[in-house]
């Protein structure tokens, strides 16, 4: 090529590489653009483009975009050409393509655009299944399940009745785990059975998995059968049945009629054997069904049973104990006897007896009190069931003490409630107390020299204290044998004389043209205060001050106005001045007699 030429070619792939730098410059030539820009073939990441040559064209620059509007550009191919492949694309994507001419003067216009789309990825086949197992078995059934495999649609899983085969399908589908109850109509009990599973996808399938086996549980047992009694005495009942296929423990229940509800259950083992001595009375009939089972379920109960003991003395009383005493009695309890009509209690003044001293003979078996005993002596007690067939053995011996002659201080002491110059005090009532003392101190290390209080309540006021001011208390009972210590003591302080607001305060009747109020008595209280108003927050307006704790409002006689809302507050009063108000309450008036609604 002479020298002229190869300056204006170099020149020219200047421009047009100029050019390619910036595709929304304007072209530099004339020359037009290529025509038939296409798509000639492509695959999961190519795509091949064509173009017809132009005259006069030295190369030609191929740009792609992945937007229609061709935004962010970039040349792909720039030679003399009219095919290019662009390789290392994306599956299933969709790119854009557009083309010019380059010639001498420069680049010529772009094409239009034209869109190639790539092959979406193929599909690979999946993976064999993992981890085929067992998730949960029955005598009837077998749930099995295998891991997930990545990129598999859907599982097929497949049984045979020896690990050889044949196999055939039992499950197509896309969970990971399967109930296998042989398509609704179960598997056969205590069977092995064996599994193999494949993952599919739309490429295919997987090899099978490895073969699992596992063994349905053998089936419940039947009902058992000849139920019936081996031994009756005058406290139990023995009974029997024969042996049950598959069972591998049994049940025996216990009703009280043939046709009732069998819940007692009295009998859970192994044998074919039940000793039923729970609660049971001479000379009664008593119900028993029997049902069989093992690890697949039970059976259904068996025939009933009637059984009845043979008439005799009841069993010998359980549980006998002393469960109260004081200083001079014991009170005795035990649990009850079936089939007994009394009891006789024998008491010794040791645990080695003689017990001769027949101390009570009646139906009761709780809160038995022996009297008359000595005080801080020790004794011991035995207990017998009789009936009219006779007495049952002397139960097992039980000491009890009676308590000293020194009680103990109550307890409990607490201040209820604290008043300007009083204050409320309670305790919890002690055994064998004829009365009771209060003490009173300034410190709670003080002597409790002050007497306040002496009388059988509970409870007491303590009157004439300073306002604001702080006292201690003790408390002791009095006996028939003499006081006990005093109690731990307690704090309490009187207030500044104020009452608080009336307790309860509340519309409590009402008529059309009157409303009757209500309220609790407020400590140190002297007179009580009630004010009216038409507006919640308008001015109130006194119409009542006294003691009472109850006033009906009708205006002096004159009537309240009907289907008016009526607002009320109320406090209270001492010689230390007004205690804060209650309320509002209020109430709406009607035109005839209404019920009451509090506000």
């Amino acid at each position: 090529m002479p020298r002229n030429e190869r300056i204006f070619a170099l020149l020219a792939a200047a421009m047009a590489l100029l050019g390619a730098c910036d595709g929304a410059l304007g072209p530099d030539s004339e020359i037009p653009s290529p025509g038939n820009l296409r798509v000639l073939g492509r695959t999961d990441s190519t795509i091949m483009l064509g173009w017809s040559p132009v005259s006069g064209a030295r190369s030609y620059e191929l740009q792609r975009s992945l937007r229609a509007t061709m935004t962010g550009p970039a040349t792909i191919y720039l030679g003399d050409g009219t095919t290019f492949t662009d390789s290392g694309l994306d599956a299933g994507t969709p790119y854009y393509y557009m083309i010019r001419s380059i010639d001498a003067l420069g680049a010529g216009p772009f094409s239009a655009v034209v869109t190639g789309t790539t092959l979406p990825a193929p599909v690979q086949f999946p993976s064999i299944p993992t981890g085929l197992g067992l998730a949960s078995g029955g005598w009837n059934a077998l749930t099995l399940s295998w891991n997930r495999v990545s990129g598999a649609s859907s599982y097929e899983l497949h049984r045979a009745d020896a690990a050889a085969g044949p196999f055939a399908l039992v499950y197509d589908g896309t969970s990971s785990s399967y109930e296998d109850d042989g398509g609704g109509e179960g598997l056969d009990p205590d069977t092995e059975y064996s599994y193999k599973v494949k993952a599919k996808n739309a490429a295919g399938s997987s090899e099978f998995s490895a073969v699992f086996s596992a063994r349905t549980n053998v089936a419940p047992p039947p009902e058992p059968m000849n139920l019936r009694l081996l031994e009756a005495t005058p406290t139990s009942l023995e009974l029997t049945w024969d042996p049950t296929p598959r069972a591998e423990a049994y049940e025996v229940y216990r009703g009280d009629s043939e046709d009732g509800t069998f819940d007692l259950k009295v009998y859970d083992g192994e044998t074919e054997t039940c000793l039923d001595e729970y609660q049971i009375a001479p000379d009664r009939s008593y119900y028993y069904a029997v049902l069989a089972k093992n690890v697949s379920g039970s059976s259904p109960l068996s025939a009933v049973l009637s059984a009845r003991t043979e008439a005799g003395a009841p069993r010998t009383p359980e549980g006998l104990s002393v469960s109260w005493s004081t200083w001079f009695s014991l009170s005795l309890a035990w649990g009850e006897v079936s089939g007994a009509d009394a009891y006789e209690v024998y008491r010794s003044d040791s645990e080695e007896g003689p017990f001769s001293r027949l101390v009570y003979d009646g139906p009761d078996h709780s809160c038995v009190d022996d009297d008359e005993l000595e005080i801080d002596a020790e004794y011991h007690y035995k207990v017998l069931a009789k009936n009219s067939h006779g007495p049952s053995a002397l139960s097992a011996a039980v000491g009890g003490r009676t308590e000293s002659g020194i009680p103990d201080p109550p307890t409990g002491l607490a201040l209820v409630w604290a008043g300007g110059h009083h204050l409320g005090l309670a305790w919890s009532a002690a055994p064998e107390a004829t009365g009771y003392e209060v003490y009173r101190d300034n410190s709670a290390e003080g002597g409790f020299g002050e007497r306040v209080y002496e009388g059988d309540s509970t409870s007491c006021e303590v009157a004439d204290l300073d306002l604001r001011s702080t006292h201690y208390f003790k408390v002791r009972v009095l006996t028939a044998l003499g006081p006990s210590g005093l109690s731990t003591p307690i704090c309490g302080s009187t207030t500044d004389g104020l009452p608080p607001a009336p307790g309860g305060f509340e519309v409590t009747g009402a008529s059309a043209h009157s409303l009757t109020l209500s309220w609790e008595a407020a400590i140190d209280a002297v007179t009580y205060v009630l004010s009216r108003s038409t507006a919640e927050d308008g001015s109130y307006t006194q119409v009542y001050a006294g003691t009472d704790l109850l006033y009906l409002d009708d205006d002096e006689g004159a009537g309240l106005a009907g289907g008016t809302t009526y607002y009320y507050k109320l406090y209270a009063t001492s010689p230390e001045g007004d205690g804060p108000a209650a309320g509002p309450v209020w109430y709406t008036t009607g035109d005839v007699e209404a019920s009451i609604t509090i506000h």
